[in-house]
């Protein structure tokens, strides 16, 4: 694998718009994560027993008519849950069976979007529901900043300093900012369009991430790259044909020429 070459890695005023977004990430990150476990009905509520219970309802939602497997029932629990149209309708569809266990359910799914919607991500993140978050427009920006977990963040934050700094050095700041965003926009419309509804909310910078990474390979396609290798290169033809000694690169950096 081949990287752009950090050349702004230790002076912030060579890319300081590319370090602004990294620490506004990672700011907003920990300012929203609340580490407390949350209290109430969410535990409970992915107990097998009430997976399988919610299976059995969300397939009368749908229409089924075969009665599956109880570990399939879990399985259709789970898809029930993210089945925004589902939950929204769990108060008034009229589903079969005991009448107290359904009232219990239909509390506890109350109970569950209450949950849901007080934390952070369900504010902050993009609904992937079409009609709701044509709703909230703003949430098709603040969506880019919210990360589910740390790895998620690392791994964004990883991509974004090493094209980040590259663009920016080429371009300019404002072609970072722009290329980000507009990424990002686009990126959660053609997944609204392609993707089902979910009633988990839509967090993450991978797809301004990845129109940077996208512009910078256009950007580039004709210009000299430098860059670092991971591994040091052998004395295969590969290595003298790049190296502009014509043979050995003893420090294992090089320019494409």
């Amino acid at each position: 694998m081949i990287v752009p070459f950090l050349a702004g890695l230790k002076d912030f005023a060579v890319a300081p718009l590319t370090w602004t977004l990294i620490f506004l990430n990672m700011g907003f990150y920990f300012v929203t994560t609340d580490p407390r476990p949350a209290p109430g009905a969410r535990d409970s509520f992915f107990e097998v027993r009430n997976l399988q219970r919610t299976g059995v309802y969300y397939r009368q939602y749908l229409g089924l008519k075969e009665w599956p497997e109880p570990h399939e029932l879990v399985l259709w629990g789970g898809r029930g849950v993210r089945d925004p149209g589902f939950l929204a309708s769990a108060r008034e569809f009229p589903f079969r069976g005991d009448a107290n266990e359904i009232k219990e359910w239909r509390g506890e799914v109350t109970k569950l979007r209450d949950q849901a919607e007080a934390r952070a991500v369900s504010q902050f993140g993009l609904p992937r529901d079409p009609v709701l978050a044509a709703r909230k427009p703003l949430t098709w920006i603040t969506y880019q900043f919210m990360h589910a977990t740390p790895i998620h963040l690392l791994s964004n934050m990883a991509f974004l300093l090493l094209f980040g700094i590259a663009i920016e050095r080429l371009a300019g700041s404002l072609t970072v900012l722009a290329v980000s965003l507009l990424g990002g926009v686009f990126g959660a419309y053609f997944s609204l369009k392609l993707d089902a509804p979910s009633a988990l909310p839509m967090v993450g910078a991978s797809a301004a991430v990845s129109a940077l990474i996208a512009f910078y390979l256009v950007y580039e396609e004709r210009k000299n790259i430098r860059y670092y290798y991971f591994f040091r290169p052998s004395r295969a033809s590969t290595a003298r044909s790049t190296c502009r000694s014509g043979g050995f690169c003893p420090c294992a950096c090089c320019r494409i020429w």
